[in-house]
């Protein structure tokens, strides 16, 4: 019997540790079997909005697969957008590529779908070399050893109940013990958008293999975790 109980208390125990487990929100390579064309705009394809000037998927610098999205124009700006369902605590992962070394080319993810700068809770960009976030109200240099026409992985890690996130660049935290939010959140999370700047022109940057996921609070997936061994054990004893 005392076997036994050390044997749940072990369970226990790696089942706190074990943490939360991701589920995903929403997944794509910009591929056609997601409903994509080359060459072709990404508006009203597979959840996403064309918010100013164009975004296509394109086979053109394809990162992974046959296709990825291209963020380019002819004329001024350019984005796309993408909402979800409100989260406090995500993780957001993708493939990017800064094709051009002058123009800023990121990504804002927001708290609220109507996309207002008040409402951008994490904005982050390449540009001149450079991967820049906001630290609160700080423009802040993540990374100053950014090459055009390399892929990136890209990692962010955002709570809204805390608002702060974190973020990884090929694997390696770039925030230290975390930055702000850019704005306080209401709470959640619902929105992503990808952007490029107003005065550039032609391409400026790629993105791929891009994945949303909510992580659940680790403190909830232990107690319910908890709960099942507890049971397990006074049956078992």
């Amino acid at each position: 019997m005392k076997k036994m109980r050390l044997l749940c208390i072990l369970m226990v125990v790696l089942a706190i540790g074990a943490g939360a487990q991701a589920a995903i929100i929403y997944e794509t390579g910009f591929e056609t079997t997601d409903g994509f064309s080359d060459g072709v705009s990404v508006d009203g394809v597979d959840g996403w909005v064309l918010h100013t000037g164009s975004a296509i998927a394109s086979s053109t610098h394809a990162l992974s697969g046959d296709l990825s999205l291209e963020m380019q124009d002819t004329g001024p700006s350019g984005s796309a957008k993408m909402l979800f369902a409100d989260n406090g605590l995500i993780t957001v992962e993708f493939l990017a590529r800064p094709v051009n070394s002058t123009y800023m080319f990121g990504w804002h993810l927001y708290d609220d779908d109507d996309y207002g700068d008040s409402d951008r809770a994490v904005s982050m960009w390449f540009t001149e070399g450079k991967l820049k976030a906001y630290d609160g109200g700080t423009l802040t240099n993540i990374d100053t050893d950014i090459s055009i026409n390399t892929t990136y992985s890209i990692k962010i890690v955002a709570d809204a109940a805390s608002n702060t996130f974190n973020m990884w660049l090929d694997g390696n935290l770039k925030t230290g013990s975390g930055f702000n939010f850019r704005n306080s959140s209401d709470g959640t999370l619902c929105a992503l958008r990808m952007f490029r700047s107003s005065a550039a022109i032609g391409n400026v940057g790629v993105i791929d293999d891009l994945v949303i996921s909510d992580v659940p609070e680790p403190a909830t997936m232990a107690l319910l975790g908890l709960g099942s061994l507890v049971m397990l054990c006074r049956k078992r004893s």
